[in-house]
């Protein structure tokens, strides 16, 4: 039973991540604005133990900013040498780690909140270690459950990784809906 309803709401998030096509995106034409005082908010109530963004974290603190322009959010950051995957460069799953945090800031920034559905990462070249790069994020469609988002990590000018993220809202697969067994412990098979 408790697997019957496990499969019922992956089942669900699924179909909205396969159908996203198929809701009415919101036109972008007028980009609603990423304010400051909502990223901050959201971060500090919703987000505190972000591992790269949370103040109360042992981790990296990033501090994500609104965009010139007011579109989306950027941070720099120093790609430190215990980030390393091979020699020299930056690991892979750190870089899409940045960019799946730039996208929940910026849906901060647009006081939004959601969870991560799906994220797609191009690898471009190589981020150097020792060197300070930023990440940057944009809101590129918008629905009353589905938000798409783009990102991107440059160093030197240069785009080294790029991706793309499917957010839902929040209240979808928040961890109330994890089924739970007699004791209140996550179910497990």
């Amino acid at each position: 039973m408790i697997l019957d309803s496990c499969s019922q709401k992956v089942g669900f998030v699924f179909h909205t991540l396969n159908n996203a096509s198929k809701t009415k995106p919101i036109a972008m034409k007028n980009k609603p604005q990423a304010k400051q005082e909502n990223l901050e908010r959201l971060q500090q109530s919703q987000h505190p133990h972000c591992m790269i963004c949370g103040a109360s974290h042992l981790g990296h603190k990033l501090e994500f900013r609104v965009s010139p322009g007011g579109g989306g959010v950027e941070a720099w950051f120093l790609c430190d040498e215990a980030l390393q995957g091979y020699s020299g460069m930056l690991h892979g799953g750190v870089v899409s780690t940045l960019l799946d945090a730039a996208m929940a800031n910026c849906l901060f920034a647009h006081d939004i909140v959601a969870v991560t559905g799906e994220l797609t990462v191009r690898f471009l070249k190589p981020v150097t270690i020792g060197r300070f790069a930023k990440v940057r994020c944009w809101l590129k469609t918008s629905s009353s459950m589905l938000w798409v988002l783009g990102a991107e990590l440059v160093q030197d000018e240069e785009l080294l990784a790029k991706g793309t993220g499917k957010f839902l809202r929040k209240d979808l697969r928040t961890p109330a809906s994890v089924p739970r067994d007699d004791t209140g412990d996550t179910a497990r098979s």
